[in-house]
């Protein structure tokens, strides 16, 4: 097994238990994160955004930025307004939501 793919792995899993975490604070139970796809439509429910963007998550290239805008849009949920949060939920969303969670 390559390194990049244990590399890659290893962040899916994280961002996997801090959704966990945040979905918890957002007052949902937490198991509900590890359900893919439905994990994505509460996702939109916590941030307040409309559910037909379900439907982007599952477009190519599209989804890698819907993940940043949804790693924006939760630190925008749960008070967080300044711009140098947003670009640091933006440019490192895999630092940023497990800092969010905790």
């Amino acid at each position: 097994m390559s390194i990049s793919l244990i590399v890659f792995i290893a962040g899916c899993l994280l961002v996997w238990a801090s959704l966990y975490s945040i979905f918890e604070k957002a007052g949902l139970a937490g198991w509900k994160a590890l359900v893919p796809g439905w994990n994505f439509y509460l996702w939109l429910q916590i941030t307040a955004k409309p559910s037909w963007w379900l439907v982007l998550f599952f477009l190519p290239f599209i989804n890698l930025f819907m993940v940043l805008l949804m790693s924006v849009e939760t630190a925008r949920s749960f008070g967080k307004t300044s711009l140098g949060e947003h670009a640091f939920a933006a440019v490192l969303p895999f630092i940023y939501l497990p800092l969010q969670a905790w």
